[in-house]
């Protein structure tokens, strides 16, 4: 190593140590020992509550898909340490969040028509009648339009000048539009039919 080099780290060296906490290595096994006695008999009672079991393995795994080296990995226990105080965070700060997530789920989303239908519940009326079984997703495509006007969700093609073949209908949902494209139609189409054959 060139002295200089040498001299410009020795001095940050130094300056680091200055300013550390000078622990000695007994006072760092005793703080060690402290956090293992905790942990231990903390470690079984943690593996049987599902969810943290559930975060703090995909925390573990996490570091493995990312590629974090086996010695910086965390342990078990300090996966299971992370993911309870994890929790409990979420717990404090997340209660009226949680209370006005569930208020906002229990509004029905998706429903296009007075009487609560979604637009995949049109389209299966609409396959599965008996007149159009027979019928391809390409011959429902103008009766779909036909069933969106009669719920006044005035429907409207479009078309993606890059992509000739993606092509649909937007139609009135909520406040703005939605799109619907032929794509999903013949997928909804071949679901219910396969559904339909089971």
């Amino acid at each position: 190593m060139d002295v200089a080099l040498r001299t410009v780290a020795e001095q940050l060296f130094f300056l680091l140590i200055e300013d550390a906490d000078m622990r000695t290595i007994a006072d760092i096994n005793k703080s060690h020992q402290q956090f293992w006695k905790k942990q231990s008999p903390l470690l079984a009672k943690r593996i049987l509550d599902k969810d943290l079991f559930d975060i703090a393995s995909e925390d573990m795994q996490s570091e493995i898909r990312r590629g974090v080296p086996p010695y910086s990995r965390k342990t078990m226990e300090q996966a299971f340490e992370d993911a309870n105080r994890a929790r409990k965070h979420f717990q404090r700060t997340g209660g009226a969040l949680n209370t006005k997530q569930q208020v906002i789920a229990k509004v029905p989303r998706g429903k296009v028509t007075p009487d609560g239908m979604t637009t995949g519940q049109l389209i299966e009326l609409l396959v599965l009648k008996p007149k159009n079984r027979d019928l391809s997703a390409k011959e429902l495509w103008p009766l779909l339009r036909l069933k969106l006007k009669e719920h006044r969700l005035n429907p409207r093609k479009y078309t993606n000048p890059k992509d000739p073949g993606a092509y649909g209908y937007t139609y009135r949902f909520k406040q703005g539009r939605k799109k619907m494209s032929f794509k999903t139609l013949s997928n909804l189409v071949a679901r219910l039919r396969g559904k339909k054959s089971h």
